[in-house]
Order: structure tokens, then C-alpha cells, then sequence
């Protein structure tokens, strides 16, 4: 049975990892993917399996792991050391060399087990080993033994070079994740850089003429600063790269599952300064979630100027079309205040924006306030009052009085009240309650908040500080707080309860930031993991708020 396994990997020594016909320098290899080992992945997918609650199936997957193998398992193979592969990328773009490493508890039994399988090993002078897999694989697979590895590779022999093996410290470390894989990018020949960097100014500059249907100068001059700006970035990324990681990792102890994606740039490089740049600007709603979050977010982004000043030309364009499609000249001049008001935030291009979930309260309903940031928001502010004082002039006193301007203050902060809570649907009811809509500018934001409590949390958002510096996205949420909003039937209120007592948070989040590297990050609480596997499980699908 173990044959069949090894065909993928004798494919893949003789597809990716061919060996240079020289010896190899002392540089870092070009590309690696590292595991912990074969007995992390095993407990891995156990651990996983057995969250949904079916240990027994958790069992039943390491008896057919075992049975896949082979009855004594993979016979002189360490299953509690790391195993992975490596490639090396020559200067002048000649073939790769590389191997992959097989941790060897015993060589003499790795060498029977080979046997076993009633493959034909030969071994040279040199020490190298060959295994026909023919005709499964059309060339011989060659490995040799050293640091208590079996380095396999295929095609070219000198790979297996004692002066071209990479020593497995190099490679592997004590505190790895349980998958990882890197690729040096200031190892990438410069020649292939330059072919990619080409290829891809190309496709872009072939998407840059192309005129869309319905597309407007200004339109257009937008979507091509967009594009040349993405050919800057994939350039300077090719060219100022240091290194691109992504790990892994399942963590019983720490009680997550963690996914992270790092890019690094040369010192001193354009890269190294656009990504430092994005780790130091600070967002206004950076303060906005407490400890009572359920679920939060934020955004916050500041284009090129080149894009910011097309941009505004498209804003010009869409405002000045708007405004002459309204006939009715009252409200024409009403639409003309509000656009004038607006240019401000829309011209500049900037995206701060964040909303914060918090509950449940003491009615069991949530609150929410979603922010944004403006140009100019006291001059907004008043354009937006003077607009509603016009409407209420004109509506039945009934609907005038669900609209309280100046219905309380956080200093000289006016916050206006709107309750129009009676045409929330269900749903909307379930979650908020019977609760109105509360609006606030700030001169360099604008607010809404609804829900129970929003007024408090209004007000105290109104006042939070933004912090030095803040992610350039940032999403969070707690299932431990939002899972009264999910579970409906009794089956899966006994699930979320199990699955976080003793106050488990359940949190699940995903950031992106800048700083010394670019990194965007994902983590979720195992408890999450466990509910939703749970879930999954169910009747065989999942089904949730039913």
C-alpha cells in the first residue's frame, strides 16, 4: 500500500526538485516547507475530529492511518521529528537543486521497509541510494543518509553531494509551527524577476487600454492609476522582497488554531518604507471596541495621491451628473448643499471607518455604532441639521416628532435621536430591540449608534482616543457573545454552552498591519472550532439558527 503513497513524492523529487551538476554555496535555500512531524499531524486531525465530539471516529482515523502504512507503521522513520523539503535557486536561472528530508530513526529498517514493498534498491560507491518506481515514475529516485535524515531528490545526483545537503538545523527549529512554508525572494535570480516583472506590466498595460463599456475619461484615468499603482507594487514586492512566509500552527495548549502570512522587505528598499509607513498611521476608531465586544472592525486606508486626485475628478464627474438629473430646483439646491458638504470626505479618498457590536445587555439585545471618517464634519453636520429642520417643516407633526435634534451632548458634540425602531423587522428587533437610532458629527467624524445602551456607547466613543498607530484592516469577533444570535434550537444552545463555560471567549480574528513587515494574521479559539465542528456533524450538515 505504501507504494501508492510514495508515487506523489517520487513525482514531485523528479517534477521540483532536480539537483544543480555543481556544488552549492553557503546561502540560504530559495524556497522551504517544514512540518513538525508525522506524529503532530496525526494528533492534529485527531484533536480536530475529536472536538466534533467524535472521539471514536478519532480513533478509528489513526487505525486506518496505521493500516495505509503498513502493519508496523513506517518502519525505521521518525514520526516525532520534523520532515519537509527545500529548493535552491541558482543565479543563472540553471535547474533548481534541492531535496527532501525523511526523518531515519534506524537505516537499516528504513532500507527493509523499502524492501518490503518489493522495491529494488541499489546502492553506488558513493553511498547514494536508487529506488526503481518504474513505470509509475520514469527515472529512479535517489536518497542518501546523513544527519539522521534520508535526503531524497531525483534526476541529478549532485544534490546529494555531502558539500550541497543542507544540515537539518538550517531548516527545522525547536519551537517550528506544525506547518510552515518561506521563499526567499532575494534568493530569486535576477533574471526571473525581471521576466515576472515583465509579464506581469504587460497583462496590466493590456488591461489599461482596454476601454470599458459606458466608461468615462475620468473613469478610466482612475482604473489606470489603480493599475500602474498595482504594477508599482507587485514590482517593487519582486524586486524589494526579502522573504514570504506562512505558518500554521494548532496549539492544545494554547487553545488556538493561528495562520500567518509575513512579507519582509530589504533594508532600506521602496518596500521597506511603504510597509514601515503603513505600521505608523493611526486610525481615529482605534478606541472603539470595550470589553463588552461581540464583534468589531476597522478599516483604514490612504491611497496614492496620484489615485487620490483621479479619484476626485470621478467625484466631480458623478456630483456635477447627479445634480443635473434632479429637476425640482428646491431640491436641487438641497442635493447641491449636501454634495458640497460631502466633496470634502469623497475628494480626499481616505478610508477610516470601524463599527463596534457590543452585548448582550441586560434585555438581552445588542448595540452597534458604526463610524467614518470626514473632512470638515461640523460644516457637514449643520448642512445635514439645516436639510432635516427644512423636512420637518414639511412632514405630519406625528413623523416630525420621532425626530429630536439636539436630544443630548458629549461637550459641544450634539447628538440627534431618531426613532424609527417601529419599522424594524423581526429580526432587526431581536437583536436591537425597541430602541432608537442616534446620529453624531464630529468635525472629523460622523456617527451612528442604535440598539440598548447606545446612547452611553455613543458617548463614549465620542470620546476614545485613536491611539498611535492601528492596523490597516482588523476584524474581530467574540462567538462567545454573538452566539445567542445563532443558536435558536435547544441542541445548539447546549453546544455553545459546553463549548464556552467558564468564560471562554470563543474569539476568532483576522489583521492585517504594517510595521517591519507586512503581515496579515488569522486566529480562532479551538472552542470555535469545537462549535462549529459539532454543528458540522449534525445530521451530516450544517444547519445553524433553523
Amino acid at each position: 500500500m505504501l507504494r501508492r503513497w510514495l508515487s506523489p513524492l517520487a513525482i514531485l523529487c523528479v517534477v521540483a526538485l532536480p539537483s544543480l551538476a555543481r556544488a552549492q554555496d553557503a546561502s540560504p535555500p530559495t524556497s522551504v516547507v517544514r512540518v513538525r512531524s508525522l506524529e503532530a499531524v496525526i494528533d492534529n486531525i485527531k484533536m480536530v475530529v475529536a472536538l466534533a465530539g467524535k472521539e471514536n471516529v478519532a480513533e478509528q482515523i489513526e487505525g486506518l492511518i496505521k493500516t495505509k502504512i503498513g502493519a508496523d507503521g513506517l518502519v525505521g522513520i521518525d514520526p516525532k521529528r520534523p520532515f519537509g523539503g527545500y529548493v535552491r535557486l541558482s543565479k543563472d536561472l540553471e535547474v533548481p537543486a534541492g531535496a527532501v528530508m525523511i526523518p531515519i530513526a534506524d537505516e537499516k529498517a528504513f532500507l527493509g521497509l523499502l524492501e518490503n514493498l518489493t522495491l529494488k534498491v541499489t546502492k553506488d560507491k558513493k553511498g547514494i541510494y536508487s529506488v526503481s518506481l518504474k513505470p509509475a515514475v520514469p527515472v529512479d529516485i535517489a536518497f542518501r543518509f546523513a544527519n539522521k535524515y534520508a535526503y531524497v531528490t531525483a534526476l541529478n545526483l549532485e544534490a546529494l553531494e555531502p558539500g550541497n545537503l543542507v544540515p537539518p538545523e538550517k531548516i527545522f527549529s525547536a519551537n517550528m509551527p506544525a506547518l510552515s512554508a518561506s521563499v526567499r525572494l532575494d534568493q530569486v535570480p535576477n533574471a526571473a524577476k525581471l521576466i515576472a516583472v515583465s509579464v506581469v506590466e504587460q497583462k496590466l498595460e493590456e488591461e489599461q487600454n482596454k476601454r470599458q463599456p459606458g466608461e468615462t475619461d475620468k473613469q478610466r484615468e482612475l482604473r489606470v492609476q489603480i493599475l500602474k499603482k498595482v504594477a508599482t507594487q507587485i514590482r517593487d514586492v519582486l524586486e524589494d522582497g526579502s522573504e514570504l512566509s506562512v505558518a500554521l500552527d494548532v496549539s492544545k495548549k494554547a487553545g488556538a488554531v493561528t495562520a500567518d502570512i509575513r512579507l519582509s522587505a530589504m533594508s532600506k528598499s521602496n518596500l521597506a518604507e511603504t510597509i514601515q509607513k503603513l505600521g505608523k498611521t493611526p486610525s481615529l476608531f482605534a478606541g472603539l471596541a470595550g470589553a463588552d465586544s461581540a464583534a468589531h472592525g476597522l478599516i483604514h486606508f490612504i491611497p496614492a495621491e496620484d489615485i487620490r486626485k483621479a479619484l476626485a475628478g470621478v467625484v466631480d464627474e458623478a456630483m456635477d451628473k447627479a445634480l443635473a438629473s434632479i429637476q425640482d430646483e428646491a431640491k436641487r439646491k438641497q442635493a447641491e448643499s449636501l454634495a458640497k458638504a460631502l466633496a470634502p470626505t469623497l475628494r480626499a479618498g481616505e478610508i477610516d471607518v470601524a463599527f463596534n457590536l457590543a452585548g448582550p445587555g441586560k434585555n438581552k439585545n445588542y448595540n452597534l455604532i458604526v463610524a467614518g471618517k470626514v473632512k470638515e464634519g461640523n460644516h457637514l453636520g449643520k448642512t445635514v441639521r439645516a436639510l432635516v429642520e427644512d423636512l420637518l417643516k414639511s412632514i405630519p407633526p406625528a413623523e416630525a416628532e420621532k425626530i429630536k435634534l439636539d436630544a443630548d451632548a458629549v461637550g459641544d458634540i450634539k447628538i440627534h435621536r431618531v426613532e424609527i425602531q417601529s419599522a424594524f423587522d423581526p429580526k432587526a428587533r431581536a437583536v436591537f430591540g425597541d430602541n432608537p437610532i442616534y446620529v453624531a458629527f464630529r468635525d472629523d467624524a460622523v456617527f451612528l449608534a442604535l440598539g440598548e445602551g447606545a446612547l452611553p456607547a455613543l458617548k463614549k466613543g465620542l470620546t476614545a482616543k485613536p491611539g498611535e498607530a492601528s492596523p490597516l484592516a482588523n476584524f474581530e469577533v467574540s462567538l462567545a457573545r454573538i452566539a445567542p444570535l445563532l443558536a435558536k434550537t435547544d441542541e445548539q444552545k447546549e453546544i455553545v454552552e459546553k463549548a464556552f463555560k467558564d468564560g471562554e471567549p470563543g474569539t476568532v480574528s483576522v489583521r492585517l498591519q504594517g510595521g517591519a513587515d507586512l503581515r496579515l494574521s488569522l486566529s480562532a479559539r479551538l472552542s470555535v472550532l469545537q462549535v462549529l465542528a459539532q454543528l458540522l456533524v449534525r445530521d451530516g450538515k450544517f444547519k445553524i439558527g433553523e
